[in-house]
């Protein structure tokens, strides 16, 4: 059995809600950014990720990205979703699929 250190390390600073309270990405207005954001993360997301809810999660991107095609959602949804998609072919191609089916699971007691 192998052992493994974790040591954390500070990469960065991270300041909380500034990029969604007054910043506009992509000529989307400065309000719907937050929702362009959560979209694109999510799909990007759901598209690298294999799990036991797999077919739902395919199902209901499904959903999404025929809605976002027939003009049904804002625009602001519907360029996250488009984004979202490209977003999960370049992580794919960098760092491959999440398969949390596969993935070791550790249990820790309660202390």
């Amino acid at each position: 059995m192998q052992k493994v250190a974790f040591v954390p390390v500070i990469g960065g600073v991270h300041y909380g809600g500034l990029t969604t309270k007054s910043v506009s990405v992509h000529s989307i207005r400065a309000g719907s950014v937050g929702s362009y954001l959560s979209i694109k993360s999510r799909t990007a997301l759901w598209e690298n990720m294999r799990c036991r809810y797999y077919t739902l999660f395919r199902l209901y991107k499904s959903r999404l990205y025929l809605m976002a095609r027939l003009g049904l959602l804002s625009d602001s949804l519907r360029r996250g979703i488009f984004d979202g998609f490209k977003l999960a072919e370049i992580v794919r191609e960098k760092a491959g699929v999440i398969d949390l089916e596969r993935a070791v699971h550790v249990e820790f007691g309660i202390s």
